[in-house]
């Protein structure tokens, strides 16, 4: 408990393979929540604000982070709910263009691929991603398609 908060879940699984029973457990856990070192909703809101804002995670993948660690789904929700689409838009908005650079080189077809891949990676649904694609400005570098094609054609 001293590192990081913790879920009752993974108290529960480090117990277990430490060979307690479930009844040394079970008394474990509830007097870690009587004091107050152990609440899976405080758990999963500070979890939320820390993948949105330090790793620019979606929600489906923080939903999945949460599930793993043992959260129940109505505890999911309501932290979800604070990452609102306005934060989620602005995260996703940032990774697109850091993406668009990355992939700078390709076609803009090829530039939205892979925008659209990464952004669905990182947990984004499918609408959010086409608005911030739809947001980014593409330019054609005439010269540099001439170069795609014919690395195209000589491979």
């Amino acid at each position: 408990l001293s590192h990081h908060l913790r879920t009752e879940k993974e108290i529960f699984d480090k117990l277990r393979s430490l060979e307690f029973n479930n009844a040394t457990i079970k008394a474990a856990n509830a007097r870690l929540k009587d004091e107050k070192y152990l609440d899976d909703k405080i758990y999963a809101e500070n979890f939320v604000r820390t993948q949105a804002n330090l790793q620019a995670a979606g929600p489906l993948v923080i939903s999945q982070k949460l599930k793993l660690v043992g959260i129940p789904n109505t505890d999911i929700e309501a932290a979800l709910a604070v990452y609102e689409t306005n934060d989620q838009m602005e995260n996703a908005l940032s990774l697109a263009e850091k993406y668009q650079k990355h992939y700078s080189k390709n076609s803009i077809i090829k530039q939205k691929q892979k925008i659209n891949q990464a952004l669905y990676a990182k947990g984004y649904d499918s609408d959010l991603i086409k608005a911030t694609i739809d947001k980014l400005v593409f330019e054609e570098d005439n010269q540099q398609q001439l170069e795609n094609a014919r690395r195209t054609i000589n491979h």
